[in-house]
């Protein structure tokens, strides 16, 4: 909106979600007001700041099996401890493949590989991880 030129990306939602619009002319009036655009330069920082590290880990990553498993881990960052994490996302192994900047077939045979080290596990359609600690060994 600020640089009144059309978005070069597009978004797609996991789950459900409420969508507000808010046209250019009001957001750009409604920037006027110190605080709210003080509290939008402090969310876009953070936006840029958590990109530029899931960008960097991604970067940073040696192999695709690292690359898969920071993946694996950043979803489920915000649980605690060792024990069994459900993923929520539903993605497929052609969706993951884009995701690390590899393809599906390899995607196919690391989660396969990490499957028989008992790294995760499959209960029906959902993506069980059933040892970080085995996880976060690979990206270390």
């Amino acid at each position: 909106m600020v640089s009144s030129r059309p978005s070069p990306v597009t978004i797609t939602t996991t789950e459900a979600c409420q969508i507000k619009f808010i046209d250019r002319e009001n957001f750009l009036e409604m920037l006027k007001d110190s605080s709210i655009a003080l509290n939008a330069g402090v969310e876009l920082g953070r936006e840029v700041h958590s990109t530029f590290i899931d960008v960097h880990d991604l970067l940073l990553a040696r192999s695709s099996t690292e690359k898969l498993a920071r993946l694996l881990l950043s979803w489920v960052a915000d649980e605690s401890g060792n024990r069994d994490v459900r993923l929520d996302h539903n993605f497929t192994h052609e969706e993951m493949a884009q995701m690390i900047g590899s393809s599906r077939e390899t995607v196919t045979r690391l989660l396969g590989d990490m499957k028989r080290r008992e790294l995760i596990r499959l209960e029906g359609s959902t993506l069980v991880i059933s040892d970080r600690i085995g996880l976060q060994a690979i990206v270390s």
